[in-house]
């Protein structure tokens, strides 16, 4: 995408593209540039999770559930007219693994079941805002569905605990990666603010563009399941629909 205004920083449609293999699907990417703009830059070296030992990844219940970060990136977008930076960008993407009795359920092998299951799980995790236009419960998180070939992925919007007393949250994305995995995709950008001078740009701007930004790196994401996921798949359906 082309930016608006004088803004520049990284292009996802220029960035490095990353693949990871799992036990049914491969998850491929465009992960951005951020060498020049000074931030974090984390992305894991592992790209073959067939086999992946996941003893030491963080578990939670006895149930087997337990993820891993993928990549985290942090980078600046700035204006070229003033040379300040206007707005901080955080994405991080994670590979969660689900628990036994999760991937017995078949729920990720589903488009509408995948999503009513995840929003089921972001009521119980997350806690309410009573703020008006804030995502909640009630409103299903501001739910869209991302749409797939094969499965569609699902956009929600959340509050973190590094959220507290922001005015805007964070974009989060989960998509299917078969019956064990999901990937999910956390997006936030954050206006910058000097004591002296004012940010060109408002933050309704900013937020829009955040939301234009969020969108340009998930056309960049292609999900290519195994032949046999994709007859499971087909069968779940078939199942849900008689």
């Amino acid at each position: 995408m082309n930016f608006p205004g004088d803004i520049n920083g990284p292009k996802f449609s220029e960035g490095d593209i990353v693949s990871f293999t799992l036990p049914e699907a491969e998850l491929t990417m465009r992960l951005p540039v951020v060498a020049d703009y000074k931030m974090t830059d984390r992305v894991s070296s592992v790209r073959d999770l067939t086999n992946i030992d996941t003893t030491n990844w963080e578990h939670f219940g006895d149930d087997g559930f337990c993820f891993s970060e993928l990549a985290v990136q942090s980078w600046t977008y700035e204006d070229l007219d003033t040379h300040d930076n206007v707005a901080d960008c955080l994405l991080i993407i994670t590979i969660l693994k689900h628990g036994k009795s999760e991937s017995d359920s078949l729920f990720s092998l589903n488009s509408q079941t995948f999503r009513e299951q995840q929003i089921t799980w972001l009521a119980e995790d997350l806690s309410d805002e009573d703020r008006p236009g804030w995502p909640s419960k009630e409103n299903d998180f501001f739910a869209q569905t991302i749409k797939g070939d094969i499965l569609d992925g699902l956009q929600v919007q959340i509050e973190t605990v590094k959220d507290a007393g922001r005015n805007f949250p964070d974009i989060y994305a989960l998509f299917s990666l078969g019956k064990y995995f999901t990937v999910g995709i956390e997006y936030s950008l954050m206006s910058i603010h000097y004591p002296d001078r004012k940010n060109p740009y408002s933050e309704e701007f900013l937020q829009d563009l955040k939301f234009k930004l969020f969108d340009d790196f998930i056309s960049h994401i292609q999900i290519e399941y195994t032949p046999e996921t994709i007859a499971l798949i087909e069968q779940r359906t078939k199942e849900l629909n008689t």
